[in-house]
Parts: structure tokens; sequence; C-alpha cells
């Protein structure tokens, strides 16, 4: 620790005031507890590239499945990459990118598949810096179709990704206060970070009264529920929605 006489007179009269200042005093508490609590957050655990430890042995069947599902199968990842400016530098990913990805890859939301935006970013590695929320959400759904694999072994068709679908929606929407308070303060949490879907009305959502569901929030449900398994949401366990979250590297990114 520094001796006293080694601080300058306007540091010690700025330690002086949050001595006898009790709001500055416990914001300095404060201060101290968030990033002692920082230091032991792993953030290689946020990164939008992480897959499961177990993707690759489901990999072959993960991306069959993706060839199979188009935009509108998941609403909540064309919204990550048109609408949500949070995440993406460049604007939406289909005309923005150097290499125009709907000239490329034949876009279209009822027919092309998710699969070509896989393709679209091992083509094009650089453009994950720009849109890596829409990223995020692409690895999200890897992740969960790679999950349900290792828990329930093959899946011959998309439409076995959505057997419990409603019943997933419906218990998500019951229960969307604590999970959006769940994910509310995970993100104060951890520096820096943001969710790939729902990110700016999080806050709301804590504070939602009524069943009227709005467009967003109807996505970003969906987005919950695609991505959690019943047996969990069953037992008030919300920590698949939480791969939502991911750390930018590009600081440019809105918050």
């Amino acid at each position: 620790m520094k001796s006293i006489s080694s601080y300058s007179l306007n540091e010690l009269l700025e330690i002086k005031e949050m001595i006898e200042n009790e709001k500055l005093r416990d914001q300095l508490y404060q201060e101290i507890k968030r990033r002692e609590n920082n230091r032991t957050i792993d953030l290689e655990k946020y990164s939008s590239g992480r897959l499961p430890e177990f993707y690759e042995e489901y990999q072959e069947q993960c991306l069959r499945l993706l060839s199979e599902l188009n935009y509108m199968d998941l609403r909540f990842l064309l919204d990550s990459g048109m609408f949500a400016a949070g995440n993406n530098y460049g604007g939406d990913f289909r005309f923005r990118t150097e290499t125009k990805y709907k000239e490329k890859y034949q876009y279209s939301p009822h027919r092309s598949t998710i699969q070509g935006l896989d393709h679209y970013f091992v083509d094009h590695p650089e453009a994950i810096y720009y849109y890596e929320g829409l990223y995020n959400t692409l690895n999200y759904i890897k992740t969960s179709i790679s999950t349900l694999l290792h828990s329930k072994g093959d899946i011959e068709s998309k439409e076995e990704l959505f057997l419990d679908f409603k019943e997933k929606k419906y218990l998500v929407t019951k229960n969307l206060k604590d999970i959006s308070e769940q994910l509310f303060n995970l993100r104060n949490k951890v520096p820096d970070s943001r969710l790939c879907v729902g990110n700016q009305s999080l806050s709301r959502n804590i504070h939602k009264y009524g069943e009227n569901i709005t467009g967003p929030q109807d996505r970003f449900i969906s987005s919950i529920a695609f991505g959690s398994t019943l047996e969990k949401l069953n037992d008030g366990n919300y920590e698949e929605a939480e791969r939502l979250l991911f750390i930018p590297q590009c600081k440019m990114l809105k918050k």
C-alpha cells in the first residue's frame, strides 16, 4: 500500500470527501465489490463463438437440421440480423456487408436455410466482428440443437425440434419477469456484455404486467423457448437462456 505522504493534496482531498460523504462512500464500496466480482468471471464463457464441448460429435446432424430450417422458422434470428442495431455495427446484414449476403446467398426469408448463414461466416470470418450479435444468435441455435441431440439422440427432421415448443413458449411467457430479471442481473455482472436477442427491452420485461405481448417480446420469448429444454423450464431453471449473453469485440456497437 502506498504511504499517505505519497499522495498529492488533491488526491487526499478526494479521499477525505469519500470518507465523509456517505453516498460517495457507498459508491466506492459498490465499485470495489463489482470489480472483485468481475475478476472471478470467466470472460471466455461469454465469447460469441463458444459451442458446447460435445458439438463436434453432433456437428453433422446439427448442420443437416440447419439446412432444413428457414428464417421464418426462427424469426428471432432474422430480427437479430436486421433490426438489432446494437448487435451489428453495419446495420442490416443482408445489404451492408462487403460481400452482399442477399446477392451471393440468394436470400429469401421463406426459402433460404439458416445453413446459408453458417456458410457465410465460414466464408467471411472477417464479418463476425461487425455482425457479432447475429453470429452469437446463430451459435445459440447451434448450441440448442446440439444439446437436444446430446440428450435425446438422433432427430430426423426439423419438426421434431418443435414438438414441445408451444408448451415451452407458454412457460417462458408465464415466467417472463423472472427470466428477464435473471438475465438482467447476469448482464450487470458481466462487463460490456449484452443479449443478442431482446437486449434493449430486458429491463422493461422485468416490469411486464398483463397478457398483451408485443412482437419483439414474442420473438424474445421464442428464442428462450427454442433454446431451453421443457424439463428445465418446468423446474424454473433458465440457465440455457444465458447463452444469449455475449461480450462483443467491436466496442463501437451501441448499448
